[in-house]
This record gives structure tokens, C-alpha cells and sequence, in this order.
């Protein structure tokens, strides 16, 4: 197991680490780097990590002042640093909230960008971390957007899944599912099912490579109600049939 992270103080910009667990849960090695971008209230978040077909990983996430730029660190299957790249510029990302890998070994990030009102950040990203597109995608309505995931589907669009609010830090919160295709091109978006008050949808990812079918999770919450357990929804999409979802709900508090 590989955990990865930084730390720091207001004042100190952070120093990154890679820590390597057996499959025992002791210790087997300890990597440490020193900040992306220094500089007061310089942080650095890491968003996301996912493994990569030659074994290693790439962790995702953003760096440098509010609300900063993103960054992809690539590492092998030993846990040595292969490249870092920050992406200054790339339609005018600020953040990297996931990251996973498509077919071709291209990755896709998605985050926020800078605009008004705040649009969803696309990027892709060849296996070596050179750019190959980067996306503003602005929702319907003027609502302030974010991506917080994003796959291939076994056709090769791409599924985003972006919430988006009135106002940046409302809490009337929704959750679109956008089709695209391997450009970046919006096909399609739809509104997904959820709660009264606020629906936040934190993971889109393939069930199964060999079957053309996705999964979503996400989560609801009555923001009105002090203390209230969280709702899971799952939702499905058949991929190969015109757009839509269908959800199912647990409500036994667990």
C-alpha cells in the first residue's frame, strides 16, 4: 500500500511524502520532497491517486496560492518519483480533484477552473504528462461548477460528473452527469435523482472493462436536518442505450 500526502504550517510551504506499507501494515519506507510552489499560504493538496498500466501510480491534485494550479506526480510500481507536472494555463485550471487513467494510457483530470461564473475543468493528459487538450465547461443556468470525476467509457467518450451551485460554497448543491466525447466535446448531460436539499456526487468510475455498463456513487444530504445520517444512492448508466439513469437507495443508516 502506498499512502501519499504533505503537511506544513500557514507559513511554511509543504513538504510532500510518500509513505510505503507491507501488506502487513508495518512500515517498509518512508520518501519525502519538498514543496511544488513555495510561498505564503502556498498549499498543496493532493485530490487523488490511481495506479497506472505499467504498474505505478499518479497521484492528482493542486499547488501554489489560492486556488492555485493542478499537478500530476507520477511513480513507479517501486515508489520512486518518475515526473511531476503542473499544469499553469491549461484553460485556466485551478484545481485537479481526480485523476484516472484511459485505454490509450492518456489520463483525464477534472477540476475547477477560473471564470464567472466558476466553470468545470477538463484536461487530458498523455502517459508521459505532456497536455493534450484542456477543456472550460460552463453549466447551464450560470451555476458555478466543478468536476469531481471523470472516466472513459468503453466506447471512448468520456463521463464527467460536475456539481454545480448558485454561488460559490451554497449549499444548493446539484449533480449533472455530462457524456463527452474523447475531445471534450459536451454530448449530452442530465440532472441526477437525489435528495430534497442537496445532492453531491463524489465517484463515477467503470464497473467492469470487459462490460459496457457504469456505476456512480454518490451522496445526498438534508442540509436542514442537524446530525442527519447520509444517504447513499447508487446509480447506474447503460452505456450503449440512449442516455439515462436509474438509482436505488439505502436508508438503513449504514
Amino acid at each position: 500500500v502506498v499512502l501519499v500526502g504533505a503537511s506544513a504550517s500557514v507559513a511554511t510551504a509543504e513538504e510532500r511524502y510518500v509513505l510505503v506499507v507491507r501488506a502487513d501494515g508495518t512500515l517498509e519506507s518512508v520518501a519525502t520532497s519538498g514543496p511544488i510552489l513555495g510561498g505564503w499560504y502556498s498549499l498543496t493538496r493532493m485530490t487523488d491517486a490511481t495506479a497506472t498500466s505499467d504498474g505505478g501510480f499518479v497521484v492528482s491534485g493542486s499547488t501554489g496560492p489560492y486556488p492555485g494550479c493542478p499537478f500530476l506526480w507520477k511513480f513507479g510500481a517501486d515508489g520512486s518519483e518518475q515526473w511531476l507536472r503542473l499544469y499553469q494555463g491549461a484553460a485556466f485550471a485551478r484545481t485537479a480533484e481526480s485523476v484516472s487513467e484511459s485505454a490509450d494510457g492518456s489520463l483525464i483530470l477534472t477540476g475547477f477552473a477560473q471564470g464567472s461564473p466558476q466553470p468545470t475543468a477538463l484536461l487530458r493528459v498523455e502517459a508521459g504528462g505532456d497536455l493534450r487538450w484542456a477543456r472550460r465547461l460552463f453549466a447551464p443556468g450560470g451555476m458555478y461548477s466543478t468536476g469531481v470525476s471523470a472516466v472513459e467509457r468503453p466506447d471512448g467518450d468520456l463521463l464527467l460528473v460536475q456539481t454545480l451551485t448558485g454561488a460559490v460554497a451554497a449549499k444548493d448543491v446539484r449533480t449533472d452527469l455530462v457524456r463527452l466525447t474523447g475531445d471534450g466535446v459536451q454530448l449530452e448531460r442530465t440532472t441526477v435523482p437525489g435528495g430534497e436539499f442537496a445532492t453531491s456526487m463524489v465517484e463515477v468510475f467503470v464497473f467492469d472493462a470487459s462490460s459496457p455498463e457504469g456505476y456512480l456513487r454518490s451522496v445526498t444530504r438534508n442540509d436542514l436536518g442537524p446530525c442527519q445520517p447520509e444517504d447513499l444512492w447508487f446509480v447506474a448508466q447503460d452505456v450503449p442505450q440512449p442516455f439515462g439513469l436509474s438509482s436505488s437507495r439505502v436508508d438503513d443508516g449504514s
